[in-house]
């Protein structure tokens, strides 16, 4: 997947990140990424809820 290029790859990479991890969760992220997250039971908390709302 091109994320470098002349367009709106912020964007771009962006969307990418977040189909990816849909699709593997969060047990594909390297964990001292996720020990510096700022309040991630607020995070979890936030897709917990969005999941609900989409799935049922």
């Amino acid at each position: 997947m091109a994320l470098n290029h002349s367009g709106d790859s912020d964007s771009t990479a962006s969307i990418a990140g977040n189909i990816l991890g849909a699709l593997h969760g969060e047990e594909a992220l390297p964990s001292d990424w996720l020990e510096a997250l700022e309040a991630p039971e607020v995070i979890r908390g936030m897709a917990q809820r969005l999941i609900a709302v989409t799935v049922g």
